[in-house]
């Protein structure tokens, strides 16, 4: 895993930090790529030269039980700087000194801080201590990253595709079908056809993905039942239903009185009819 923008300026703080809280000349952050074990630079702080190689290592190079280990401090000097696959690189930065302090979170090494120093080190314990906490620090910053990249490929791959989109009448229809209305009860509450209502129940199934009346109801959400719905918060019967149907007909406030027989000589609105009935 090479690290993220944001990763990378994490690092950088914290390296900034090691330098002057462990009064080395360099350091750099070496990450665990998850995919085949190798260790991968990351970042790094106080090398002389202006463009340091991006290193792969391969596995096994820093030894997963010297990540879990205690840091201690290895001379680069004679014999010992020939082990170092990067030793061109430390002899040209004129380092005698290393230390390796494993990044390990939730149990397995997710990489590793390296100190670089041009003279001896001989630190103490107040001094390991502080790279123990700057070490156990710079882990959970990896490791969170790591679950962050994860957690933003699973969401990019399986995109959420949220509760089915239902019409106004698709949700009234919903709602009665889940409260056990039959489809004639709901053809008379919405002044529609059963041919209709059969029409709507089949695309709700289908949107919804249930394979029928009794599922259905076993599926739907408060909001997939169109509870909350120009019907109000419950439905008890098909009567109730077709009570407060908003498009049952109204009754006259003031009903019109009845017409003459014929409307013979009758006066509607201010104009004269004359029957022509036989």
């Amino acid at each position: 895993m090479s690290a993220s923008g944001d990763l990378r300026l994490t690092l950088q703080v914290i390296l900034d930090h090691v330098l002057s809280g462990l009064s080395v000349d360099a350091a750099d952050v070496m990450v665990v790529d998850q995919s085949d074990g190798s260790l991968v630079s990351s970042a790094h702080a106080g090398f002389r030269s202006t463009s340091v190689p991006e290193y792969r290592l391969e596995p096994g190079t820093v030894p997963h039980s010297r990540l879990q280990e205690r840091p201690r401090v290895d001379l680069l000097t004679g014999g010992a700087l020939s082990q170092f696959r990067r030793r061109t690189l430390f002899a040209r930065e004129g380092f005698r000194a290393y230390v390796a302090a494993g990044l390990n979170a939730r149990g397995r090494p997710v990489g590793v801080l390296e100190l670089f120093h041009r003279s001896a080190l001989e630190p103490d314990d107040e001094w390991l201590g502080f790279l123990d906490a700057i070490a156990g620090f710079t882990a959970v910053a990896v490791d969170s990253a790591a679950m962050s990249e994860v957690l933003r490929q699973t969401t990019h791959a399986t995109p959420f595709a949220g509760a089915p989109k239902l019409s106004i009448l698709e949700q009234q229809i919903l709602g009665l079908v889940v409260e056990g209305t039959t489809n004639a009860a709901i053809a008379r509450a919405l002044h529609l056809s059963q041919s209709t209502v059969k029409f709507h129940v089949r695309q709700i199934l289908q949107k919804v993905g249930a394979g029928n009346r009794t599922e259905l109801a076993r599926l739907a959400t408060p909001l997939e039942r169109g509870l909350v719905s120009r019907f109000g918060p419950s439905l008890r019967s098909p009567e109730e239903a077709i009570h407060r149907c908003p498009h049952r007909p109204r009754p006259w406030r003031h009903p019109p009185e009845p017409l003459r027989p014929g409307l013979t000589g009758s006066t509607i609105a201010g104009t004269s009819m004359t029957s022509h009935l036989p």
